[in-house]
């Protein structure tokens, strides 16, 4: 009976591992009228879950734009995002962006199974629109 004990006490075992990853890309930032759209793609092929869009807006001739738009799911765009699907988010949703002068984008998105991924670019706020370069 020791020796059968030892013997399963030796033998390796096998953990239970979820490996679902995917990929998911920053495909697209454009301005706009009041706000900045980002596009996130999943390439991957498994469904990006938890999936998480957080974009920041900076500058102005003032300094006195700083906008912040964060999606972290919702029922109207939810929480996970297929392969080969699109999420767009629009930073008006936190607010309009209304100003004049050079702005800065930085835009980050990331998902329970998926690595974070960032994109920055700048442009120009002309009142209520937004030129990116």
């Amino acid at each position: 009976m020791g020796i059968l004990l030892g013997i399963l006490l030796t033998l390796p075992t096998t953990i239970s591992q979820n490996t679902d990853t995917t990929t998911i890309e920053i495909v697209n930032i454009s301005g706009g009228l009041g706000g900045v759209t980002v596009d996130v793609e999943n390439t991957g092929d498994a469904v990006a879950n938890d999936i998480w869009v957080i974009t920041t807006i900076t500058g102005g001739i003032l300094g006195n734009i700083d906008l912040t738009h964060e999606c972290t799911g919702c029922s109207a765009c939810g929480t996970t995002l297929a392969p080969g699907a699109i999420k767009s988010e629009n930073s008006a949703e936190a607010g309009l962006l209304l100003g004049f002068g050079p702005i800065e984008i930085t835009t980050s998105a990331g998902a329970s199974n998926a690595n974070e991924v960032s994109m920055e670019t700048s442009g120009t706020l002309l009142g209520l629109l937004a030129l990116l370069q």
